[in-house]
């Protein structure tokens, strides 16, 4: 790959990484939404957007542990990278966990 197709990768990358993000976070606001002031013809949309933020969730949690137990501990670029995909996935993660207590 040359310079240019390796940047036009990274942007697509990263923009897959910020819609993902971005769904999961709005997913959890209408799921906790949902609790507070529930309507019934929601459920469909609600069961469907709970099972998604809980794929996205698991699917962070299995790359980095993957990436964790894979990496020398004495490289400590990967370690590096490691830890910024951890700060990257993180909201992923977090609204996984808060999409556990209020399933609908």
């Amino acid at each position: 790959m040359n310079e240019s197709t390796s940047s036009v990768f990274g942007i697509v990358v990263l923009l897959i990484v910020l819609a993902a993000n971005i769904f999961s976070i709005a997913g959890t606001v209408f799921l906790i939404y949902s609790k507070i002031k529930p309507q019934p013809t929601w459920k469909n949309i609600l069961f469907i957007t709970w099972r998604f933020i809980l794929a996205l969730a698991i699917l962070a949690f299995v790359y980095l542990v993957g990436r964790h137990f894979s990496i020398c501990e004495k490289d400590t670029y990967a370690r590096l990278t490691t830890y910024a995909a951890a700060l990257t996935f993180l909201p992923m993660m977090i609204s996984g966990l808060i999409a556990l207590f209020f399933k609908p």
